[in-house]
């Protein structure tokens, strides 16, 4: 067979695909081992691979190109140029297919040496130039170098100058020229290289005739340049006709193909974009169809798999964005992970799949809550913008990272996370080119986290800048979904400004927040919080009726949005209630808050980690309180009780309700056991209103309402922070006398205007009896068994009732349980754990205490965690003597100190102690908590009664020394050996105290009793 005619086979297999044939007769020549029949053995093994898809294939090819490189070489033949040129464009593909570094680097080698050594008027330079270029082209991608990108174009540029219009390659070299426009077009935003990316691709197909099998491949190039451009420009017409283009690619391409999921991803993205743009449903499913089908028809181990499943991720994670579906951001994460795994270290796209991942798992995480989904997702997206190669990677990596780590600052508290997220939104502010979406996005983190700094540490400066960031985010936005999150930040941003704003200021605000939700359709995931936003704003101006109105419309239909967030429906709920209320509407206001209840649960479900349902109950705080004023406005105090316990101490009632054997007992009969050994009062603070819920036990009127008139939310917080200021670190310091006498008279200031303002009303009529305080909201930061004027009248709570407290009605009537035996007492002391200050009289207070209890058990003196954890459940009674720590900033680590570490409240409400009686808090501050979860009362003196005991003696700030010893000492001589009086052998010592100086609050008054 001549030459001519393996010629003609090869030029038959480029129209038709069908390369066997082609391959043969080349492999028969080319046993001659002359230069041209390796070279048409190497041309026609690439066509193979072309559509095959054989890596040996390629692997061959370049070996038999070389070999006729060598001859050329060896006899100096002035072909060899042309041969080099053909040796460095088959490594370049091989490269770009195995992601060999050294192959690619070696390709850019001899490409360079083949130009240098072929004379400027060769006819074949033009052919030359372009393989050259496009060689350049897969080293830009691997090393992110935008000039070798500039440098590849000019050289194909170069190459179709010189080849002319008649040129049989010149569709290979406008192939060239339009990747190389993309590639820049993607790393600046350049819509002009866009542009002109897609008239050379156009240019390219129209020169290949129909039904030609090359075809298929450049109807799927012109589909993804016009994609590009579309993208650039917002031009929706240039998208449909890239998913056409697509179709027909996709349509003429054969399934065995190895360049199908190639073209089918490229008509995903597509199809995705036209979804961005026009929010078309069948559209975003036709994008995870196709990229679901890209990854199935791709094996694993193949050099394109990483994208493939790179690609699915993003195109899932729009669709959970869109309808809600977790299993579609479930999926999303997996197949990130995968593409991140497979694609292996070094790998040039690694950086871009690693910032997918991150983006799932923190887009997973605002779904579930899962603290651990956010720390992999900073850890990931940190990573991913260490090590992006371009500018518009890099800020696009950490505009993800600044919304991972602005929730981490929100979660945590902690100014580092937030610090760090501003520094990583200037960076993507910097990093983003002018005109690009990125860029927009950067400024709108940059808002969101200065107005956060402005927060944390009240820079007026910061609101300013944030305002003006916000505004940037805004003129440079133009696809309308995303302009409606951007003037909703704006809103919210502005209303920032002044306490309260300016009426001009909400006005402004208003309208921006009205516009952004008229710009997202019915149905959007995203409305919801726009509208959330929409309320929030008008709220944040005067009672206005046609205002509250409107805020009211905006939240009730936020909350419908089915697939919103819970919490984001309960903040939509609470502020129509809110609305509803402030335009006089009480009955729909009761209505959106019993909603507002109603969606508490899946924010903090029981298969979370603990801190997690914290901090999504966190989230909620003041709900109790708000929804139970509701229910008070309409005349309804046993609804005002239900919804209480509804909303307040879930954690405890998931504890309650996981214990084997526990069945719950219906509201109206707790209602009437809780005080059927006297009454029990709830205190309740909201915004506007303030009263006392007294159950009494009366079958007929359960509850009995109290109104404080006049009594805010805010009036009691002002008196709770007197009494925190007194009781913290800084009370401890030494003072001079006036400072100390002072600070005397402002707590007995604060426990006198209680029992004027609350208590005293209270008691009235329960003298002599028992009574459980259950404060809600502000109210538990108070100390109500001390309330009065302790002047030698009867005026104070001490001289009327018997105190005690409970977190909850269940926390009470759980604590009533039987005990299943009796079981020893056991003392816990630990005097000096590191780096803490020693308690010289523990083993004192230990012997005083064993003295009380007969059947105490040898006390654990230096006692260890593992000790404990031991002896608490083969124990009834458990006495601590050791340091207590209250964690302000995240109360479930607050703890007891032992030798050798703490013992946590999350650990200990995780304990299942069911012969547990009567456990003694000799620590300081054991019943603090934060505002935030003050009604879950994660202290641990609440932790201890969760874990199983009935009644625990706690403290409510620091205590001296000798004051531990001395109540320690009292209590245990009035209990008798009996814990059944532990309630009256307290208020009998805390009586005595007080009645031996009641100017020393801070001394009688620390200690409490909670539980039965």
């Amino acid at each position: 067979m001549s030459d001519a005619d393996v010629r003609a086979l090869l030029a038959a297999a480029e129209r038709t695909g069908e390369t066997a044939a082609a391959v043969r007769a080349a492999r028969a020549k080319a046993r001659s081992g002359t230069v041209t029949d390796l070279d048409l053995l190497s041309r026609a093994l690439q066509l193979a691979f072309r559509f095959g898809g054989s890596l040996p294939l390629l692997a061959e090819a370049l070996e038999h190109t070389q070999w006729a490189a060598d001859l050329l070489a060896e006899r100096g033949d002035p072909n060899l140029p042309l041969m080099l040129s053909k040796v460095a464009s088959v490594q370049t593909k091989l490269a770009a297919e195995t992601g060999d570094a050294d192959l690619a680097g070696r390709a850019l080698e001899t490409g360079r040496r083949a130009l240098a050594l072929l004379p400027i008027e060769h006819l074949d330079r033009p052919a030359m130039l372009s393989n050259f270029g496009f060689a350049l082209l897969g080293a830009a991608r691997r090393t992110g170098q935008t000039a070798l990108v500039r440098e590849a174009v000019s050289l194909i540029r170069q190459a179709l100058e010189l080849g002319g219009v008649v040129d049989p390659r010149r569709g290979a070299y406008l192939s060239n020229l339009a990747l190389g426009l993309g590639q820049l077009a993607d790393a600046d935003g350049d819509a002009e290289a866009a542009a002109e990316a897609v008239a050379a691709d156009r240019e390219a197909l129209a020169l290949v005739p129909a039904g030609h099998a090359d075809r298929a491949r450049l109807l799927s190039n012109v589909q993804g340049s016009l994609g590009r451009l579309a993208f650039l420009t917002g031009d929706t017409r240039q998208l449909r006709e890239a998913a056409l283009m697509g179709a027909q690619s996709i349509a003429a391409t054969r399934r065995e193909d190895p360049r199908r999921p190639g073209r089918l991803l490229t008509l995903a993205n597509t199809y995705q974009q036209i979804h961005r743009d026009t929010g078309d449903l069948d559209a975003l499913t036709m994008a995870v169809d196709c990229s679901q089908e890209a990854v199935d028809t791709i094996p694993a181990g193949h050099g394109d798999r990483p994208e493939m499943l790179n690609n699915l991720a993003g195109i899932l994670r729009l669709r959970h964005d869109v309808t809600g579906v977790e299993a579609d951001l479930r999926e999303a994460v997996r197949s990130s992970r995968e593409a991140v795994e497979a694609a292996g270290a070094g790998h040039p796209e690694r950086p871009d799949y690693r910032a997918n991942l991150g983006l799932g798992l923190f887009a997973l995480h605002q779904v579930t809550g899962e603290s651990r989904l956010l720390l992999d997702a900073v850890e990931e997206l940190r990573e991913a913008a260490r090590n992006a190669r371009s500018g518009l990677l890099r800020a696009r990596c950490h505009n993800g990272l600044v919304d991972a780590l602005h929730v981490l600052h929100h979660r945590t508290g902690l100014a580092e996370p937030l610090a760090e997220a501003v520094t990583a939104a200037r960076t993507a502010v910097a990093e983003a080119p002018e005109g690009h979406p990125a860029r927009a996005t950067a400024w709108a983190q940059l808002s969101m986290c200065l107005r956060s700094s402005y927060r944390l540490g009240g820079d007026p400066g910061e609101l300013a800048a944030s305002v003006a960031a916000s505004r940037e985010a805004v003129a440079r936005s133009t696809d309308d979904r995303i302009r409606a999150f951007r003037l909703s930040n704006l809103a919210a941003a502005l209303i920032s400004i002044g306490e309260p704003p300016a009426p001009e200021i909400v006005t402004e605000a208003a309208a921006y927040a009205r516009k952004a939700a008229d710009l997202l359709p019915d149905g959007h995931l995203s409305l919801a919080s726009v509208l959330a936003n929409l309320t929030n704003v008008l709220l944040s101006g005067p009672d206005d009726p046609q205002a509250m109105a409107e805020a009211a419309a905006a939240g009730a239909r936020a909350v419908k949005i089915e697939t919103a967030p819970p919490r984001v429906r309960i903040r939509a709920a609470r502020g129509w209630g809110r609305a509803a209320r402030r335009s006089g509407d009480s009955v729909t206001s009761l209505t959106a808050y019993a909603l507002a209840v109603d969606l508490l649960a899946p924010v903090a479900p029981s298969e979370l980690q603990r801190d997690d349902r914290e901090f999504g109950l966190g989230e909620i705080s003041g709900l109790a309180g708000e929804a139970a004023a509701a229910a008070l406005d309409n005349g309804r105090p046993e609804q005002a009780v239900q919804l209480l316990e509804r909303s307040r101490g879930v954690l405890f009632c998931q504890r309650i309700d996981a214990s084997a054997g526990v069945v719950s007992v219906p509201l109206p009969e707790t209602m009437l056991s809780c005080a059927a050994d006297g009454p029990m009062v709830i205190l309740n603070a909201a915004p506007h209103r303030c009263d006392a819920l007294v159950l009494t036990g009366d079958p007929d009127h359960p509850v009995r309402l109290i109104e404080l008139p006049g009594l805010t939310e805010q009036r009691i917080m002002e008196q709770a922070n007197i009494l925190l200021a007194l009781s913290g670190p800084a009370a401890a310091t030494r003072q001079s006398y006036s400072a100390y006498r002072k600070l005397r008279h402002d707590a007995r200031a604060v426990l006198a205007w209680q029992w004027d303002e609350v208590a005293g009303r209270v008691v009235e009529g329960f003298d002599g009896r028992r009574m459980w305080w259950c404060p809600v909201g502000a109210m538990a930061f108070l100390p109500w068994h001390a309330a009065g004027h302790h002047d030698g009248s009867d005026r104070s709570v001490l001289d009327r009732v018997r105190s005690s407290y409970t977190p909850t009605l269940r926390a009470l009537a759980h604590a009533r349980r039987s005990v299943p035996e009796h079981r020893p007492a056991v003392v816990i002391g630990a005097s000096a754990p590191a780096g803490e200050t020693p308690l010289a009289r523990v083993a004192e207070e230990a012997r005083i205490v064993r003295s009380g209890l007969a059947d105490a058990a040898v006390p654990l003196l230096d006692a260890t965690r593992a000790q404990v954890l031991d002896a608490l459940p083969r124990h009834g009674i458990a006495h601590f003597a050791c340091h207590g720590v209250s964690d302000w900033r995240v109360p479930s680590d607050s703890r007891l100190l032992l030798m050798d570490g703490p013992l946590t409240v999350t650990e200990l409400s995780g304990l299942d102690l069911p012969y547990a009686t009567l456990a003694y808090l000799s620590a300081c501050s054991t019943t603090r908590t934060n505002l935030r979860l003050v009604d879950e009362a994660v202290q641990v003196t609440a932790g201890l009664l969760m874990a199983g005991f009935r009644q625990v003696i706690g403290t409510l700030w620091a205590v001296r020394d000798d004051d531990a010893l001395t109540v320690s000492e009292s209590f245990y001589t009035e209990l008798r050996g009996d814990p059944a009086r532990a309630s009256q052998a307290l208020h009998t010592v805390v009586r005595a105290l007080r009645d031996q100086d009641p100017q020393e609050v801070l001394r009688w008054a620390a200690h409490v009793h909670v539980g039965v």
